[in-house]
């Protein structure tokens, strides 16, 4: 078997014991073990369970990112086109793989401040279809030219986190409704609105 197929094997193993046994209960013994390869062939890839974890993170971003494309049209409206952004972010969210490894990942950001915050954001940087659309909304005046795409994009991140994804984390019977995405998209819609010049 090839080197990038045992780290994806590594990756594949790492992702289920995290979820299973959390990020501090497993060694990197039991994470090689799981992944059929030797523990050299695991610190060949990552030196540490760290660097692991870290590797998980972007890994799970970038699936996130592909998976939330949304093509500017013009014949939709604007805040329709909102609506299906966040739906498709919520779709990504929601994957009880992705609550269980985002819990494990708060609790390491508490641990440690700043915690692969410009990893995170250079990954975002990557978001380019998401760029895009809201460029293309930029230029159809939905968005004012004054702001800068990345930050515009960065401001719809965080109200879908915060108005769903944290409470997902921290609430185990939370739950939403279509109108609780309307109303998050005429928000967004809102703070646009406001920031023009």
């Amino acid at each position: 078997m090839s080197g990038p197929n045992k780290k994806e094997d590594i990756i594949e193993a790492s992702i289920k014991i995290f979820v299973e046994e959390g990020y501090d209960r497993p060694t990197m013994d039991s994470i090689a073990k799981n992944a059929n390869v030797s523990k050299r062939t695991l610190y060949k890839h990552f030196p540490n369970k760290k660097a692991l974890l870290e590797e998980l993170i972007l890994r799970l971003i970038e699936q996130s990112i592909s998976a939330t494309f949304v093509e500017y049209n013009s014949s939709i409206s604007f805040e329709n086109q909102v609506i299906q952004f966040i739906k498709n972010k919520l779709d990504q969210y929601l994957d009880p793989n992705g609550i269980k490894l985002s819990r494990i990942i708060l609790s390491e950001s508490f641990k440690e401040s700043g915690f692969l915050k410009d990893r995170i954001e250079n990954v975002l940087r990557m978001e380019s279809s998401s760029l895009t659309w809201i460029e293309q909304a930029q230029k159809n005046k939905h968005v004012p030219k004054n702001l800068d795409s990345f930050q515009v994009l960065i401001f719809l991140n965080k109200l879908v986190r915060g108005l769903f994804f944290f409470p997902m984390l921290l609430e185990n019977d939370f739950s939403y409704t279509d109108k609780d995405i309307e109303l998050a998209a005429k928000s967004f819609i809102c703070w646009c609105d406001n920031q023009k010049e």
